[in-house]
């Protein structure tokens, strides 16, 4: 790693006074164009940012306090290789997940996953192709699960094009667990060209949102530019898919979704009208996949010259009232951001427009102060680009410097500093096309395979060697193999029985527990039956002979 003191990037601050200083800044290098992708609040209330850098080429992360100051940067390079920005999610160590897409003339244009650790460092990375199946593909978020395990969704490209979003299952070692592809023409052979914005998790469902192209009922040979809501279950079986508006006639995109209680869902994204008008729509679906209806709102209900507003991204207010990051442009002219306070019937109650350098990709998030901060590009006038972030309150006002110390990376044991992040290293997957799908995948962990050696046992020992024990869990019923043993009871257990059935040994297994080692040295000679329960099932089992 190259280490740098300051990696030549300025702050363009707004206001000189340490009290009452707007909290808006630019970060980037002047002349030089470089863009903005993701942002997250901190585990430590500071704020990370992805982004592309132009020099040195990569992904830009800027860790930021709470007052936007840049704490340290850290640049993803490849040799001879385009970083893309990606997108990022953390997890409860203070670990970063990034869900990124690489190109270069040896590998082509493939998704890729990083895992850094709590200090920016690599733990590792991981590029996955399947030139045997499809010609290029990325990734489009990343979610972070409780267990460390990290959930990619992106799209993979095909002359078929029989289902083209997916997901990724890879743990927390970096190795591709499953992969599975959604809203499939094999069960719906009226969707074509199916396309993600990105994943949400509700409770133990996930939803994904995008668009899709899906003509109206009465003639199935034109299509149209549909939002899309795709439904998964816990082990991520698709449970619906919603092409929302066909029976309406709507045509547009799904930019986001959103839960408003447990069984309704909206959606916020863009109505496309003749030309190059488009509105702000709000749909309303519920768990099950039924529309209940859709609200537009119209460019004139916010100002004369608005020739174009939709809604991009959406956080809580309260219980009725929500707060949008919204695109607005003024007589067909170049887009720029802002923000609409709203209900659910798409009454506006405030707006605020930002300046006209504002455009490009954004992402807000609700802070832990219930303050909003939003990312952005800035245009520099000359052609570049450089990334602006923003904080306001619920009345869309901009937020000010926060006065006090505070503590950063306390997860980290040393100070963290700045550099290149060299990853000419990572592993590039090329079996992806081998990978189970999830209901492969979870039923072979509901085994756990057993093996006795030696076998025969001629000593006084033998030991068991188990695979899948992370996945045990307690019996659903109280053991009724285990008796009055203190051992089994409702914890997963080896029990070995003699050839009559007869229970001579039980001991309880652990998540993550190898083999274990029994003493057979007073059994009687013959042949024995190693079973393993989990879950009040039988999991795995195996037969030894004792000599």
């Amino acid at each position: 790693m190259r280490i740098y003191s300051i990696l030549c990037c300025f702050i363009l601050l707004f206001s000189n006074n340490t009290f009452g200083q707007k909290w808006d800044t630019i970060y980037g290098n002047p002349g030089i164009s470089e863009s903005f992708r993701d942002l997250k609040e901190f585990y430590d209330n500071g704020y990370l940012i992805s982004g592309g850098h132009k020099n040195p080429q990569g992904n830009w992360l800027i860790k930021t306090s709470i007052n936007k100051n840049i704490l340290w940067e850290k640049i993803i390079t490849w040799e001879n290789t385009t970083v893309y920005s990606g997108y990022m999610d953390q997890d409860s160590n203070g670990n970063i997940y990034i869900a990124s897409t690489i190109n270069s003339e040896i590998n082509g244009f493939w998704p890729m996953a990083i895992k850094l650790d709590s200090c920016g460092e690599k733990l590792w990375c991981r590029v996955f192709q399947d030139y045997d199946n499809y010609n290029y593909g990325w990734f489009n978020d990343v979610l972070a699960l409780d267990n460390g395990d990290m959930l990619a969704v992106g799209e993979l490209d095909s002359e078929e094009e029989i289902e083209k979003i997916f997901l990724w299952y890879i743990d927390s070692d970096g190795d591709l667990k499953w992969r599975q592809g959604y809203a499939s023409q094999n069960n719906y052979p009226h969707i074509r060209e199916t396309n993600c914005d990105g994943i949400r998790k509700y409770g133990s469902n996930y939803i994904i949102h995008g668009h899709c192209y899906y003509p109206y009922p009465s003639d199935t040979t034109h299509f149209y530019q549909r939002p899309l809501f795709i439904m998964l279950d816990s082990l991520f079986n698709e449970q619906w898919i919603i092409p929302f508006g066909v029976s309406d006639s709507l045509i547009g995109a799904a930019l986001e979704s959103f839960q408003l209680n447990d069984s309704v869902y909206m959606g916020v994204g863009m109505l496309r009208l003749e030309g190059t008008t488009e509105h702000s729509l709000i749909m309303y679906f519920n768990e099950d996949g039924q529309e209940l209806g859709y609200k537009e709102i119209p460019n004139d209900s916010i100002g004369l010259n608005i020739s174009q507003n939709y809604m991009n991204d959406i956080e809580r207010i309260n219980d009725s009232l929500f707060i949008t990051s919204t695109t607005f442009a003024l007589n067909n002219e170049i887009a720029f951001w802002g923000e609409l306070i709203i209900d659910t019937g798409a009454i506006i109650y405030k707006q605020e427009f930002r300046p006209i350098q504002t455009h490009g990709w954004t992402s807000m998030v609700k802070t832990f102060d219930n303050k909003y901060i939003i990312g952005c590009n800035w245009d520099e006038g000359n052609g570049n680009d450089d990334i602006y972030l923003y904080k306001i309150n619920e009345n869309l006002e901009q937020d000010t410097i926060y006065p006090g110390t505070y503590t950063y990376d306390s997860l980290c044991p040393y100070q963290i500093q700045s550099g290149e992040i060299d990853i000419s290293d990572c592993l590039i997957v090329t079996d992806v096309g081998e990978i189970p799908t999830p209901k492969e995948y979870y039923a072979s962990i509901q085994t756990i395979p057993i093996k006795a050696y030696p076998n025969p046992v001629d000593g006084n020992k033998v030991t068991f060697e188990f695979e899948n024990t992370e996945y045990l869990s307690p019996p659903l019923i109280p053991s009724r193999w285990s008796g009055t043993s203190s051992v089994g009871g409702t914890q997963p257990h080896l029990c070995i029985y003699n050839v009559y059935g007869k229970l001579v040994h039980e001991e309880m297994i652990y998540p993550y527990q190898g083999e274990s080692v029994v003493d057979v040295g007073l059994w009687k000679k013959g042949m024995y039956f190693g079973v393993v329960y989990s879950g009040g099932k039988v999991a795995g089992r195996c037969k030894f002979v004792v000599q």
